[in-house]
């Protein structure tokens, strides 16, 4: 998407996959992540490598599909 600003991303899941996926999509894809989020039933916290991790079934709440 040379030329368009992009959205920043969201990202499923809350364990090593997912910090891996968000470190190479910050620093070689040049990318910004806005949230992780996961199902309800598995937050355990408010957050995730220092950025917000929302309940899936919250997430269009926070993170309308408009911006993110």
């Amino acid at each position: 998407m040379l030329g368009k600003q992009q959205k920043p991303l969201l990202l499923f899941g809350s364990n090593t996959l997912a910090s891996l996926a968000a470190h190479c999509l910050t620093h070689d894809a040049q990318r910004k992540i806005a949230a992780f989020t996961i199902d309800a039933s598995y937050v355990e916290s408010d957050t995730h490598e220092g950025l917000p991790l929302v309940a899936f079934q919250q997430l269009a709440d926070n993170f309308p599909p408009e911006t993110h």
